[in-house]
């Protein structure tokens, strides 16, 4: 924990961890930063399109921790809401 990632540390955020989860069921959430911003639970796949089916996790996290959002990243072209609490970001926006 406390490791720089590449660019973040260009931002007014100081102090921040980031962590993996995953439940002895198999559900996982890739990557969750935490910090002064709150905790952004993020999920990261190859594909250019995520089903809904793929979402399940993420959304389990966001409710049980009473999150705003998170995020898909993933290969496809454009950014959008994949439903009230899920915005999927296309990686080479990053």
């Amino acid at each position: 924990m406390g490791k720089t990632f590449k660019g973040l540390q260009s931002t007014s955020v100081k102090k921040w961890d980031y962590y993996y989860y995953r439940t002895r069921n198999g559900a996982e959430v890739d990557l969750i930063l935490e910090g002064s911003f709150g905790v952004l639970p993020i999920g990261i796949k190859f594909g250019s399109a995520t089903r809904l089916k793929q979402l399940i996790s993420l959304n389990k996290f966001i409710e049980d921790n009473q999150l705003p959002m998170g995020i898909i990243i993933n290969n496809s072209q454009e950014i959008k809401r994949l439903n009230n609490k899920i915005i999927q970001i296309p990686v080479n926006y990053l």
